[in-house]
């Protein structure tokens, strides 16, 4: 039997620890099965397990600092990773990966495009932005690989500023504002005209798009617009894991996809990876089962996502090992 554990990260056990452990408990019960795990969520270590890329906020959200990181990592030859941001708590929250950036302080946040923009100057050697700035940054900049955590962009309604606006409508038309004044600018030294955005039916082409409304340009509290408008490539992180997994192909010969998420909910499964893996798993005929801690999808809303099965058990390295022997005790023919 031809399994495929499709695995992410929670707090207490990173993806590969805890998919080795499901596969290690599963073999101990049937030992002739095949078992491949795959770490797969939009957080850095698993878009990152495969892949060289850089992570401009690897222990810091400061702008300053991830700015002045910017040209070393692009002169290294590195992809980029550019984190979600996490939005506004509410009772229903919405899928954020581990690691997505914080909101933080309010009242600082206008002033986020501008301070990485000082972080950026600051490490070519200048006082502050300006022309000969702009045109190295474009430079090394122009074809480079940017994975995104997240497809939202930067100022539509469905933005990461939209609710922000419900809570505070004076700092986000602040920060839109400052953003409008830096994309402007970046204008006049990128390459619009290579621009690539990538989406789950494959490459669109956008020169022209309005500022503001790329796809994933909401990452990093507009990063991903500003890097996108400067001549980067734009890989949502579900493109970029199908391609460098093989996912698709594997699961023509698989006969069961094992995926896990720290709580199953209607409110954080939209733009999940586990909603993605389900679109997969039915488009392929392939039975998909949940591992998760915490489960609050009703029997219906399971069967309407194509799940065929889910099972409650720890997010610990223990839970997954028991996970791995319940589930080949039930599904290993």
């Amino acid at each position: 039997m031809q399994i495929l554990l499709a695995v992410a990260s929670t707090p207490p056990t990173s993806a590969c620890e805890g998919g080795q452990a499901f596969k290690a408990s599963w073999l101990k019960h049937k030992s002739r099965d095949q078992l491949q795990v795959v770490p797969y969520s939009w957080a850095y270590p698993e878009v990152a397990a495969g892949y060289p890329l850089g992570d401009l906020f690897s222990g810091t959200s400061d702008p300053v600092k991830a700015g002045n990181r910017l040209p070393e990592l692009l002169k290294a030859g590195k992809g980029l990773y550019l984190p979600a941001v996490q939005q506004m708590q509410t009772l229903q929250s919405e899928y954020s990966p581990l690691g997505a950036l914080p909101t933080g302080d309010l009242e600082v946040l206008p002033e986020f495009p501008r301070q990485f923009l000082a972080g950026v100057a600051a490490a070519y050697g200048a006082g502050q932005i300006g022309p000969q700035v702009w045109a190295s940054l474009g430079r090394d900049l122009a074809g480079t690989l940017v994975v995104t955590g997240s497809q939202k962009p930067l100022l539509s309604a469905s933005g990461v500023l939209a609710q922000i606006a419900k809570i505070s409508p004076k700092i986000a038309q602040q920060t839109k504002e400052n953003w409008e004044g830096v994309l402007r600018e970046a204008e006049k030294y990128g390459r619009r005209r290579y621009l690539g955005i990538t989406d789950l039916s494959g490459i669109k082409s956008a020169p022209g798009t309005r500022l503001g409304t790329l796809p994933a340009g909401g990452c990093a509290w507009g990063l991903g617009e500003l890097l996108g408008r400067l001549g980067a490539r734009l890989d949502f992180a579900a493109d970029f894991l199908d391609e460098q997994t093989g996912l698709p192909q594997v699961l023509e010969t698989t006969d069961l996809l094992v995926a896990n998420t720290e709580e199953l909910s209607p409110w954080n499964l939209p733009g999940s990876p586990l909603e993605h893996l389900c679109d997969l798993a039915n488009r392929f005929g392939v039975p998909i089962v949940v591992v998760t801690s915490e489960n609050n999808l009703s029997r219906g809303e399971i069967a309407e996502r194509g799940i065929d099965g889910v099972y409650q058990f720890p997010t610990n390295m223990a839970g997954m090992e028991e996970a791995g022997l319940r589930l080949a005790r039930t599904w290993s023919q």
